[in-house]
C-alpha cells in the first residue's frame, strides 16, 4: 500500500485503480502492463483521428503527458476522443447491470467496454492524461464526473469548467446542468463541484464496492472493508462491520473480542450491534475451547430427555423469525453468567434450566437458542450458511444429514431428526 502513502503528484489514477482491482480479485492476476498497454493504444488511436482530421503537425495531435495542450486543442481533442472512446471502442455505461462488481474493476471495464460512472472516469481520465489534457476528478454526489477548466486565467467564474459525464458519452456540462443527474440536492451545493483528491477517488471506489458487495457474504465484501480501513483508518462504523464479518466466517475471534469491548460508538443502532457481536464472540471461543479438549463428549438422549430437537433439524426463531439448522445441543445452558445477562437469559419463562441449541443461521450467524424459542420449520429449506458442510453431508428435503464426526458426539439424534422432520409431531412451547 505504498503507493496510497505517496504524494499524489506521485500517484496515477489507473495505477492505483488496478492495485484496488487486484486486492478485490484475489483469485485473477491484474497484469498492469496490459492495461497500460490498453491505455496507450486507445491514446494513440486518438492521435491519429486527430492527424487524419486536422492534420500531422496539428497542435492538437502533439500533445502528451509532458506536453499539455492548450484550451482551445482540448477542445478539438476531446472531441475526437468521445468518437473513439464511444464509437470506435464502444465504451458505455452499464446500465442494464449496473451493480455488477466487474463494473468497478479497471482490467474487466477495459475488457467488457462497460462500467459505472467512477470506473469509466478513471479510464477516460487516464487516457487523456496521455494526451496533453488534464481533468480534475469530482466527487459529485450519486454520479463521478470530470472536469475541465475551459478558463484557466479566471478565477471565481461559474462558468470557468466544463464537467465530463463519462457514463453518457462524455457529455460536456455546465453546473446548471449538472444539477440534472442528482435532482434531490435542489440547486445547491457548490462544494460539490470542486475537484477532490486522488484519495477522496479510492474511497469512493471502494465504498461502491463495499455496498455492491454487502449482500454477497462471502470475501470479496471482507476485502472492501479491509481496503476501506487502510484508506480510512478512524471509520468506527466499517471497523465495526469488518469484525461483523470476521465472525461470520469465524476468523480473529479473540481480535475481535479484544476490539469490540474497547471501541466506543456513538449511535444507538451501533452500540446494540456491538453488544450483539461481543455475545457472538464469546460464544465462538466457548466453542473452540470445548473444541479444543481431546476427548469427544458423547451425548445420549435416554441421559438428556428434555432435550425435545436434535442435530439436523431446520427451525424457525419464535421471536426473531430467522431460519436455522441444529448442530449442537446442552441439556442446560452452557454459557458463562456474563453471557446469559447480556442475552435476558432470566427473562425467559424457563431461563437457563432447559435445552440450548447451537444453530447455524441463515444470515451466516451462529447462534446459541433457547427450546422455548424455536419451532420446527413447516416449510423447511436450505440454510445458506458457509458452515453447513462442515457438519453436514447431504440435504434431505427437511432436514440435514450429520456427518460422521456429529454422529460420533450425537450418536441418537439421527433417527429423532428424521422422524421429527417428516411428521412435525412436536409439542407447542411457550414463546419467549
Amino acid at each position: 500500500m505504498k503507493l496510497l502513502d505517496a504524494p499524489e503528484d506521485n500517484q496515477t489514477l489507473e495505477e492505483s485503480a488496478i492495485l484496488i482491482s487486484q486486492w478485490n480479485q484475489c483469485g485473477t492476476r491484474v497484469n498492469k502492463l496490459k492495461v497500460y498497454k490498453q491505455l496507450n493504444d486507445i491514446a494513440n488511436m486518438v492521435r491519429q483521428n486527430l492527424c487524419t482530421k486536422y492534420g500531422d503537425n496539428h497542435p492538437a495531435s502533439q500533445g502528451s503527458e509532458d506536453e499539455s495542450l492548450s484550451v482551445d486543442q482540448c477542445i478539438l481533442a476531446l472531441d475526437v476522443f468521445n468518437e473513439v472512446f464511444y464509437e470506435i471502442y464502444h465504451f458505455e455505461g452499464n446500465k442494464a447491470d449496473y451493480y455488477n462488481p466487474d463494473n468497478s474493476f479497471i482490467n474487466k471495464v477495459l475488457e467488457s467496454k462497460k462500467g459505472i460512472p467512477i470506473s469509466l472516469a478513471v479510464v477516460y481520465a487516464a487516457v487523456a492524461r496521455r494526451l496533453g489534457i488534464s481533468l480534475e476528478p469530482v466527487n459529485f454526489p450519486n454520479h463521478f464526473l470530470l472536469r475541465l477548466d475551459v478558463q484557466p486565467m479566471q478565477e471565481n467564474n461559474p462558468k470557468k469548467y466544463k464537467y465530463i459525464d463519462v457514463f453518457h458519452s462524455g457529455k460536456r456540462l455546465t453546473n446548471a446542468e449538472c444539477f440534472s443527474l442528482s435532482p434531490m440536492m435542489g440547486r445547491h451545493g457548490n462544494e460539490y463541484f470542486r475537484s477532490c483528491s486522488k484519495r477522496a477517488v479510492y474511497v469512493r471506489m471502494v465504498a461502491n464496492l463495499m455496498r455492491i458487495t454487502s449482500h454477497l457474504d462471502d470475501v470479496r465484501m471482507l476485502d472492501g472493508y479491509e481496503l476501506f480501513l487502510l484508506l480510512c483508518s478512524d471509520d468506527m462504523d466499517a471497523a465495526i462491520m469488518l469484525r461483523r464479518f470476521y465472525l461470520q466466517s469465524g476468523m480473529n475471534i479473540s481480535e475481535v473480542l479484544n476490539y469490540l469491548s474497547k471501541c466506543e460508538p456513538t449511535g444507538r443502532n451501533m452500540l446494540n450491534l456491538v453488544k450483539y457481536l461481543m455475545c457472538e464472540a464469546k460464544l465462538l471461543l466457548h466453542e473452540e475451547e470445548n473444541k479444543n479438549k481431546n476427548e469427544v463428549m458423547v451425548k445420549r438422549r435416554a441421559e438428556n430427555q428434555d432435550v425435545e430437537y436434535s442435530v439436523g433439524m431446520i427451525m424457525r426463531h419464535r421471536r426473531y423469525d430467522y431460519l436455522c439448522v441444529i448442530y449442537g445441543w446442552d441439556s442446560q445452558c452452557d454459557m458463562p453468567d456474563s453471557w446469559k445477562i447480556q442475552m435476558g437469559v432470566d427473562r425467559l419463562p424457563n431461563k437457563d434450566k432447559q435445552p440450548f441449541y447451537n444453530v447455524l443461521v441463515s444470515d451466516q450467524s451462529k447462534r446459541y437458542a433457547a427450546q422455548e424459542s424455536l419451532m420446527v420449520e413447516e416449510n423447511p429449506e436450505v440454510v445458506s450458511h458457509s458452515e453447513v458442510g462442515k457438519h453436514f453431508t447431504a440435504f434431505k428435503n427437511t432436514h440435514y444429514q450429520a456427518n460422521s464426526e456429529l454422529l460420533k458426539r450425537y450418536p441418537d439424534d439421527v433417527n429423532v431428526t428424521i422422524e421429527k422432520s417428516n411428521t412435525g409431531c412436536v409439542s407447542e412451547m411457550q414463546t419467549a
